[in-house]
């Protein structure tokens, strides 16, 4: 998953920002229009995924002695 660049800033991808009133979504290192409006000031993070849990290590089996 690429990051989108806006201004100084790095979005992760599924970030919509608000610029010119229209709503742009990154997807892939790119922003894309949603086609949907929106209020505030260009740049404005309008919905920022939820962060990905970190990896963990597969549950280890143990087995019983016979």
């Amino acid at each position: 998953m690429k990051p989108c660049i806006y201004g100084p800033d790095s979005h992760p991808e599924g970030t919509v920002i608000c610029v010119n009133g229209r709503g742009l979504i990154c997807v892939s290192g790119e922003w894309q229009e949603t086609d949907q409006p929106c209020d505030g000031e260009d740049g404005v993070v309008h919905h920022q995924p939820a962060a990905e849990p970190p990896d963990r290590p597969a549950d280890k089996l143990t087995k019983a002695k016979p």
